[in-house]
């Protein structure tokens, strides 16, 4: 799908890209994504907002860690999405480009699907219109590539989205119908949609997230319990290549697009418990690989969530995929024993 904004000239836009807010900036994407970018434009300042209620204590070592890395290069606003005049009073500041990651997971039940739909769908809302009020040259939101459900065939951009896949899913495609929609009547902001594979790596706290997960129980020399029997495919990027492909969605991105970022190729959850397993047993985290117990296998696990991200390969020189699957989960393991103390002491 495709809504019709001018496209700024591009020359003109990278000069410019000095000033950005992103929210959830404390998160798993924001911290990655700031630490990418700002390697890659040192001059540039960033604007945080997030209200840090998503992992506690560990979100605040996300912004403390950010803080210390960019010094002066970085401003933080606590504050909720869904609270309509704080979030105005932070765009009283002028911003060149916002990149929304801000969202609520519905991995904790059905209270937190409450929290998804107050912050994916009324949050965006406030965020989106905050933004375009005050003028922002580029609004870049972070979808996700499970608002396609499974299906047999890698899914391209024009693969129609299923609001039947999840609480979750549903909130992500409500928020960005929302952006296509009131983009139209939009001529001054160029705006972008990002749909991303399943992604690990570095700062992620959230223990439901697969190879996190993984990679958590074997460092506490815990066996792997699978939730099925390992057949299932999915689609894995690391983190740092997602975010490589956003920073090119925004140097070289077209108005009114939404692109697709994934490996194109999956992995079945079987052989990333080995990958994981194996890697401990590399690093010398364990002496032995420890026991992997399947489970039992799940209706339509022979379908998938692959990606088509054909279309963002083609975007400006071009991108590429640099972490192996094995070099991204060998990264994740030492990144998440470096920081056992923390996720131990997680409420």
């Amino acid at each position: 799908m495709t809504f019709v904004i001018d496209y700024h000239n591009l020359l003109q836009y990278t000069q410019k890209m000095k000033n950005i807010l992103v929210t959830g900036g404390a998160g798993f994407y924001g911290v990655n994504f700031i630490l990418y970018f700002s390697k890659q434009n040192p001059d540039c300042h960033f604007t945080v907002l997030d209200s840090l209620e998503a992992n506690g204590h560990l979100s605040e070592y996300n912004l403390g860690f950010l803080k210390e890395k960019l010094l002066k290069k970085i401003d933080f606003f606590r504050v909720d999405i869904t609270q309509n005049e704080k979030v105005k009073r932070v765009f009283n500041k002028y911003y060149y480009i916002v990149v929304h990651f801000g969202a609520a997971s519905t991995v904790l039940g059905v209270d937190n699907n409450n929290r998804a739909e107050e912050v994916n769908i009324e949050g965006t809302k406030i965020v989106f219109d905050a933004a375009i009020n005050s003028g922002v040259e580029t609004f870049l939101h972070q979808s996700t590539g499970l608002v396609y459900g499974k299906h047999q065939d890698a899914a391209d951009e024009s693969f129609p989205v299923n609001l039947q896949e999840s609480a979750y899913a549903a909130t992500k495609i409500l928020g960005e119908q929302y952006i296509i929609d009131h983009s139209n009547k939009n001529n001054k902001t160029r705006v972008m949609i990002t749909r991303p594979a399943n992604t690990y790596g570095p700062f992620q706290w959230i223990d439901s997230r697969l190879i996190e997960g993984l990679c958590r129980e074997v460092i506490k020399g815990e066996p792997i319990r699978l939730r099925s029997d390992g057949t299932e495919l999915r689609e894995f990027i690391y983190v740092e290549d997602a975010v490589m492909a956003i920073g090119n969605v925004l140097n070289y991105g077209k108005a009114g697009e939404i692109y697709n970022i994934g490996v194109d190729t999956m992995t079945s959850v079987g052989e990333i418990s080995r990958l994981v397993a194996e890697s401990a047993v590399e690093l010398g985290y364990l002496q032995k690989t420890p026991e992997i117990i399947s489970g039992v296998s799940r209706q339509n696990d022979n379908l998938s969530y692959l990606l088509d991200s054909s279309k963002i390969k083609k975007l400006g020189p071009g991108w590429k995929i640099k972490k192996s699957l094995k070099e991204g989960v060998r990264e994740t393991l030492i990144w998440n024993f470096e920081h056992k103390e923390l996720w131990n002491k997680k409420q």
